[in-house]
């Protein structure tokens, strides 16, 4: 009994040991509770990195945008920077400007023997230079007795400097007549003598004299009267402003070298693809090229029937025609020969026989030859 009683108070002891194991629980709660901590440190520090995470996405997000804003400014500034060079090379190319200098030449150029004529057409020249230009310095005509009339011109060239001055060239042909430089007493002088003669003309009238004087002094002073032709170049400096131009300086005279000394050596001549063809092959040309011309020449309904034209020159009877070469080649699985050919027409109303220079293209067609394009 005694035994057996010791041996549950054993049990018992063994029992008790129960609450420490709850302890053990307890403290296990502890340690959750520290991890909620880190948890949150964890949590916080995430947020924090998203924050800058955004902040430097917006960062790289403004500057590309501020990368691509700029490109695109350069950009439109470069277009806008083209355009504008395309709108002044089409004002500085522009065929107005050679209206323009022709416009101006006509008032440059003719100079009338009337002062008051004068006066005029110095106003109008001063509409033709920017604000501020004297046109008086254009040239001294007080002493200049008579006038100076345009008979003709012709547009030579165009250039346009680094400055974007446009220097006109034109080709100008006029007349200066003078008159005697008479003084007053001169003309007094030659006045008297005239009507000393007309009054001793019986067949004049007492009322007409006066008018036939004036008319005599005329016609003496008119046979004193010189008229010269002179041809030059004139130079033209003008400046685009917005869509008109200003002359900005006097024109000049400048010797430009338009016929050059070339000698036969020299000549360049045009070269032709194919095959030179012997004189032999070239008479086998001889009755198209004979019809052809004929017809060209007449411009009858036979051109379309030996060639791919609908019509000819008119008026113009065939003299005669030179084969100087021929050359033979296929294209487009066609055989065809180019013939440079000298031409003589005679004009049927003028009877003027002129040598025409022609290079023909004849295409192998059906047995015969055909013309297929002259120049």
């Amino acid at each position: 009994m005694i035994n057996f009683v010791k041996k549950k108070d054993k049990d018992d002891k063994e029992t008790r040991k129960e609450p420490k194991m709850a302890k053990q629980k307890i403290n296990g709660e502890r340690n959750i509770k520290l991890s909620k901590t880190v948890v949150q440190r964890i949590v916080s520090w995430s947020i924090i990195g998203l924050i800058l995470l955004s902040l430097l996405f917006n960062v790289i997000f403004f500057s590309k945008y501020n990368s691509i804003s700029s490109n695109v400014e350069a950009q439109q500034s470069e277009i806008e920077k083209e355009l504008t060079q395309v709108e002044e090379n089409e004002i500085h190319s522009s065929d107005k400007v050679i209206f323009y200098t022709e416009q101006f030449l006509r008032e440059y150029i003719n100079i009338s023997a009337d002062e008051e004529k004068r006066a005029s057409q110095n106003e109008k020249l001063q509409t033709y230079f920017y604000d501020g230009f004297d046109v008086n310095e254009l040239y001294n005509i007080n002493d200049f007795n008579g006038s100076r009339t345009l008979k003709d011109m012709n547009y030579v060239e165009r250039s346009v400097d680094e400055n974007k001055i446009i220097d006109i060239i034109f080709e100008v042909t006029y007349d200066i007549t003078s008159t005697p430089n008479l003084s007053d007493d001169d003309k007094a002088k030659m006045e008297s003598e005239i009507k000393s003669k007309v009054e001793d003309d019986d067949d004049i009238d007492d009322d007409d004299v006066d008018d036939e004087v004036q008319k005599r002094l005329n016609k003496q002073i008119e046979e004193q009267t010189s008229t010269q032709e002179h041809t030059t170049l004139i130079r033209v400096p003008i400046m685009a402003v917005n869509s008109g131009y200003a002359v900005i300086d006097n024109p000049n005279e400048v010797d430009t070298e338009l016929y050059a000394n070339v000698k036969e050596d020299d000549v360049v001549e045009r070269e032709y693809k194919g095959e030179e063809m012997t004189q032999s092959e070239i008479s086998e040309l001889d009755t198209t090229l004979n019809d052809f011309f004929t017809a060209y020449g007449q411009d009858d309904e036979n051109v379309r029937l030996i060639s791919n034209f609908d019509g000819g020159l008119g008026n113009k009877k065939l003299v005669e025609y030179d084969v100087l070469n021929a050359f033979s080649f296929n294209e487009n699985d066609q055989s065809k020969v180019t013939a440079i050919v000298d031409v003589q027409y005679q004009d049927e109303n003028t009877n003027l026989i002129t040598t025409h220079n022609y290079t023909v293209t004849l295409l192998y067609y059906d047995g015969r030859y055909i013309v297929d394009d002259i120049k």
